[in-house]
């Protein structure tokens, strides 16, 4: 990897706080909210600052490698303005790159910006560029099924990640993101055992787990389900989609005092829980989201 591509995606890396954040990412009935989802995960990200970062995914990359260490100007007033979100300046920058400089970074930089702009058919085009000049490298692959998941390409894209794994068995993003795209596909047990791989990989990304907990709750494992989501609330206090979560479990094993309990502690949090579509904006999964939705009306 170049130094530019290096001293780039190492900013991408921020995204994978410990502290929870809150879901922004993604069922076809709903394509349109899926495209716009992935477009602000990977704008909030700022993953397209990476000549091999990753859009709604998080690459592996060297953190030693900074900024100043960018010879071209260009590109670093590209990856600067990534950096601060104005990702229309840095895709005409990247587009400019790219003319004379066509290396699988410079298409791989400008498919994550177009990523976060929600230009997932110019970042498909670009990304598989990118593919093409590094075919061994698996955060191309990544970012490219981040574009095709938001154009529906569902199979393609969870053929990129399942190459990506092939490369580096190690890359949680890879795991995280074939999830995503298998819960997309319906194929929930496939979801469950990738958030699960994804979530080992990477413990301190608490939406990992919280992936896994609600996967196990839509596939009927629901002490698995009340375990983790009960692990995560005392891990982080302050999780209110955790809790949200846990109550509505709570509520559908019949544990209904500890169920308002803990919505309690998560609605004084989040004030957006008192919002109907709650759960369909965080992407619960359909068992998930009716357990949520029974809490709410009462419903035993």
């Amino acid at each position: 990897m170049t130094a530019a591509a290096k001293a780039s995606a190492r900013a991408s890396r921020r995204h994978g706080a410990a502290e929870p954040r809150r879901a922004r990412r993604c069922p076809a009935a709903a394509r349109s909210g899926r495209r716009d989802a992935l477009a602000a995960a990977a704008a909030a990200a700022a993953a397209s600052i990476g000549g091999f970062g990753t859009g709604a995914a998080r690459a592996a990359t060297d953190y030693n490698v900074r900024l100043e260490d960018v010879e071209d100007q260009r590109t670093r007033a590209a990856v600067e303005a990534a950096d601060r979100g104005d990702f229309a300046l840095a895709e005409q920058l990247f587009l400019q790159v790219v003319e004379t400089d066509p290396s699988a970074s410079a298409y791989s930089n400008l498919g994550n910006v177009q990523n976060s702009l929600g230009n997932f058919a110019d970042a498909e085009r670009n990304l598989s560029e990118a593919v093409a000049r590094a075919p061994d490298a698996p955060v191309p692959l990544l970012n490219r099924a981040v574009a095709r998941q938001a154009l529906g390409k569902l199979e393609e894209a969870r053929a990129d990640c399942t190459t990506a794994i092939s490369l580096d068995a190690r890359e949680f993003a890879a795991w995280h993101n074939r999830g995503q795209i298998e819960a997309d596909m319906g194929l929930w047990r496939e979801a469950l055992d990738d958030y699960t791989k994804a979530a080992d990989l990477a413990p301190g990304l608490a939406g990992y787990r919280l992936k896994q907990a609600l996967a196990a709750w839509q596939v009927g494992e629901e002490d698995l389900s009340e375990r983790l989501l009960s692990g995560l609330a005392r891990k982080y206090a302050n999780y209110a989609e955790a809790r949200a979560a846990l109550a509505a479990v709570l509520w559908a094993r019949g544990r209904e005092e500890a169920a308002e309990e803990q919505f309690a502690a998560a609605e004084f949090l989040d004030g957006s829980l008192s919002e109907p579509g709650y759960a369909r904006a965080h992407l619960w999964p359909p068992e998930a989201a009716e357990a949520l939705r029974r809490f709410r009306r009462l419903e035993v």
